[in-house]
């Protein structure tokens, strides 16, 4: 009896399974395990620095309120007790040295306000977002030697305290970035309602770069910033966009929800429209 090798009857065009098949086969099982679980990490990242931008903003407001209602208000009672003291006789030496107390002290107070401002601006959620930012532009202006400029739509652009926070504390990011490192001459902030969206760009002719190349590293030094803003924009249901090239200036722009159902007043962000120039 002739026994047939099973390799020359097989049909033609029909391969047996190898171990190199389902090797391979496998390799690709465990890739995509791989690719889901980077995926899934990443956005528990996103999730994670959402989160801690949200409680960044409430514990800055928090200390803010703290150094204005605490310390402030104590610096202001000191003040006036040393004022008091110079209605007393006093020699030359101590008279001299109440007033240095007296200044010392008015220097403290100027710093806590100024500390106060720089963690949760209060104008932001007394006056609105829109003179907020006007603020910024011509704070950033002063004794620098480009041209700062703002622009205001004049559109009711409601937002409510933690959305109108971050988009200050981005532009005074962007604002920041462009001062140190782009060497700009001119620089401008707008604020634009765009339907359902309030739009807030921060563009400048300086020396650019290039998104593709570096991510949301951007300019040296401010990487972490721009990712930041990225994932808060994120976090309030809106996008951070960049656009950018080597020696052809920056624009970057953020784009929030209006959050009309906050129930603010349209006056709340200011409706002052108009161009407002600040130079340096």
């Amino acid at each position: 009896m002739t026994t047939k090798d099973p390799e020359k009857t097989r049909r033609p065009g029909k391969k047996a399974d190898s171990p190199s098949g389902e090797s391979t086969g496998g390799r690709g099982q465990a890739e995509k395990r791989l690719e889901e679980e980077r995926r899934q990490l990443e956005e528990q990242v996103r999730i994670l620095a959402s989160q801690l931008s949200s409680a960044e903003d409430r514990e800055r407001r928090r200390l803010a309120e703290d150094l204005h209602d605490r310390v402030g208000q104590t610096l202001g009672a000191l003040s006036l007790h040393l004022q008091v003291l110079r209605g007393g006789e006093l020699s030359g030496e101590q008279a001299a040295a109440l007033n240095e107390s007296l200044a010392l002290v008015k220097q403290t107070a100027n710093e806590v306000r100024t500390l106060s401002f720089e963690l949760c601006p209060p104008m932001v959620y007394e006056m609105g977002l829109a003179p907020a930012l006007s603020w910024l532009v011509e704070q950033h202006a002063r004794g620098h030697p480009a041209e700062f400029r703002f622009e205001d739509d004049g559109q009711a652009t409601p937002l409510g305290d933690e959305a109108a926070g971050a988009v200050f504390r981005a532009a005074r990011e962007l604002l920041r970035n462009a001062a140190r490192h782009a060497n700009p001459s001119h620089v401008k902030v707008s604020v634009a309602r765009e339907g359902d969206l309030l739009r807030v760009c921060v563009e400048d002719d300086g020396i650019g770069f290039d998104p593709e190349g570096v991510g949301m590293v951007g300019r040296e030094g401010a990487g972490f910033g721009l990712f930041s803003i990225r994932e808060r924009a994120r976090h309030l249901g809106g996008r951070f966009e960049i656009e950018s090239s080597p020696e052809r200036g920056s624009r970057f722009t953020l784009l929030v929800p209006i959050e009309a159902n906050k129930g603010e007043e349209s006056s709340a962000t200011g409706t002052t429209g108009g161009l407002r120039d600040s130079r340096g």
